[in-house]
């Protein structure tokens, strides 16, 4: 996500590591369609 720091005009000694979207997308916005995975695929239990 190296983009973010050009983009915000932040040091490239920043470094992000999480990008938290929030809210509804605008009336005319183009969303892609993706779909979920179970649960089960992205968690475990040890």
């Amino acid at each position: 996500m190296g983009f973010l720091n050009e983009l915000l005009g932040r040091p490239s000694t920043e470094k992000p590591f999480v990008l938290l979207v929030a809210g509804y997308p605008k009336e005319d916005c183009r969303v892609p369609v993706i779909g979920k995975l179970p649960l089960d695929k992205i968690s475990s239990v040890h």
